[in-house]
């Protein structure tokens, strides 16, 4: 079974504007402050400006808009209500949450991610985990937005649509094992996209039913 990735999700991101605009990369660090709860969060960058944002959702449902919010020394994470174990709560994680279905209660894994709204085409370059339950081994997956259609919302979508709703995978599924905490993880795969998808490790996005069944475990 592998570990997978929980995490502050981005203790920093580091990023090129797509040209003509600008080569250089440019850095943007989230871990200077508790921001408290929000629907999103904004950062300035340049002349633009940065939309953060939460998503969350079972892999038997659909996704829906969640919090985040940044912790002090630590980075950017969503608030995790319901969690079975508390440890981790306010990452961006994969935490079995307990809820009820009409009579029965159920415990099933809820996955997050966290979108980053560019404002303009950006190349990721990489992410930093802030905090993560484990050192060097943690799994993430990172996705773009690569159609030419404008993006509205991922409310009402399942995980497994997005590879065929104008989402790619920023490199295979393997690029982003063994991530470890506080070391810039590079992204893969060339992309540029006014949106980005960080979070945990989801095997919905493989293309391999082989890792389906085993990277799916955890």
């Amino acid at each position: 079974m592998n570990k997978v990735i929980q995490l502050a999700a981005a203790a920093a991101l580091v990023f090129s504007v797509a040209a003509p605009v600008s080569a250089a990369s440019i850095g943007l660090s989230f871990t200077g402050g508790n921001s408290g709860a929000h629907n999103s969060l904004t950062y300035n960058y340049g002349d633009d400006q940065l939309t953060v944002s939460g998503y969350s959702g079972f892999n038997s449902g659909s996704i829906s808009g969640s919090s985040v919010q940044t912790w002090n020394g630590w980075g950017l994470g969503m608030p995790t209500n319901n969690a079975v174990n508390s440890n981790g709560a306010h990452r961006v994680s994969n935490n079995e949450v307990r809820y009820r279905d009409g009579r029965r209660r159920v415990t099933e894994r809820q996955y997050q991610m966290v979108m980053f709204d560019f404002g303009r085409e950006v190349s990721l370059d990489s992410f930093t985990v802030g905090d993560a339950v484990y050192t060097n081994n943690n799994w993430a997956s990172v996705l773009a937005y690569t159609d030419t259609a404008p993006l509205t919302t991922l409310n009402g979508k399942k995980w497994s649509d997005l590879l065929t709703s104008g989402f790619s995978t920023a490199g295979d599924a393997d690029t982003y094992t063994g991530v470890t905490q506080g070391t810039p993880k590079l992204v893969e795969g060339g992309l540029t996209s006014q949106y980005w998808l960080v979070g945990v490790y989801n095997a919905v996005f493989s293309d391999s039913l082989w890792e389906l069944m085993t990277k799916g475990l955890s």
